[in-house]
């Protein structure tokens, strides 16, 4: 990965002087990641976007974008950084490439050619001259998206941008941000609490609670990683819990599926035992679990509070 593009230093948030919504959060982007802001509604992920982008002044820490940092120097901190946060806002009686054109010349420096740039890379070419009345959400969150390109940004950020779409529109959003961050290289910063669309698109994941940041870092490494449980199946599963019982330093998990852990012993030795002791073994193979398991294991929750490939 690159240099550090994005860096947020331990920042507060109090609001009426009792509502904790952000303690202590300190991570870091690298450029080319696409990176998984997470947490349960009302975690503090919007509150720490907004900081991140001088919408709101923390109480205190600090924000960085490409080592210049947001509270002395936000114009240049700013310059090459896109948003959507909480929803595109467009004028529902213009087109799509007419809204485009307003918030080009808002921004100043920005070509016509540039608009139809980011009209092709969302995929809205063919619909650019209908009015956004007749937009599906989806086609509109694609719409906000390319207006954060306009200024051909090095860093994306997006807040919940697959919110409140049907299937297909996640479809189209999560293809999407693999395109920009594949195709354009842009570094993206996404926050969700979709947990199983995150896993499918991003590299490192931070994951917020209660304003406090939990854990963060890379996805391949936050799921298992030090490899040291499996899962095996067989003909006769009764026989391989049996065997697995009777093993020095294998610790059973559950049953169903059969999952247990190792210690000193190495799964190459384990599997030449069980064979050797006459185990049928269709396979075996170290176990990952989803982002959403990890998630609930890390933040207390419990399944079904929270809706879930890119791999370093």
């Amino acid at each position: 990965m690159g240099d550090v593009i994005l860096r947020v230093e331990n920042l507060y948030k109090t609001f009426q002087k009792k509502i904790k919504a952000v303690q202590g959060v300190t991570f870091e982007v690298e450029e080319g990641d696409v990176f998984g802001f997470l947490g349960p509604n009302g975690a503090g992920k919007t509150t720490t976007i907004r900081m991140i982008l001088g919408l709101i002044r923390p109480d205190s820490g600090e924000v960085y974008i490409d080592n210049y940092s947001i509270r002395k120097e936000r114009f240049a901190a700013l310059k090459k950084v896109g948003a959507l946060v909480e929803g595109p806002a467009f004028y529902g009686y213009l087109s799509a490439r007419d809204n485009l054109k307003i918030f080009a010349e808002y921004s100043g420096d920005i070509s016509i050619s540039r608009i139809d740039e980011v009209l092709e890379i969302v995929g809205l070419t063919k619909r650019a001259k209908d009015k956004v009345n007749g937009y599906s959400l989806g086609m509109r969150q694609r719409l906000g998206i390319a207006q954060a390109l306009l200024n051909n940004p090095r860093l994306l950020i997006l807040d919940e941008p697959t919110n409140g779409l049907d299937p297909y529109g996640v479809q189209e959003v999560r293809n999407l941000i693999k395109r920009l961050s594949c195709d354009e290289k842009i570094t993206i910063f996404i926050s969700s609490h979709i947990l199983s669309e995150i896993e499918q698109i991003c590299n490192k994941v931070a994951i917020i609670n209660q304003g406090k940041l939990i854990v963060s870092g890379k996805v391949s490494e936050l799921l298992n990683p030090e490899q040291r449980i499996y899962e095996i199946t067989g003909p006769d599963l009764s026989n391989l819990k049996g065997l697995l019982k009777r093993m020095k330093n294998v610790v059973l998990i559950s049953e169903e599926p059969l999952r247990f852990k190792i210690n000193t012993v190495k799964p190459e030795d384990l599997l030449t035992s069980l064979v050797s002791s006459g185990a049928k073994v269709r396979a075996f193979y170290p176990y990952k679990p989803s982002l959403e398991e990890f998630f609930f294991n890390v933040t207390g929750g419990e399944k079904g509070e929270v809706c879930k490939d890119r791999a370093v």
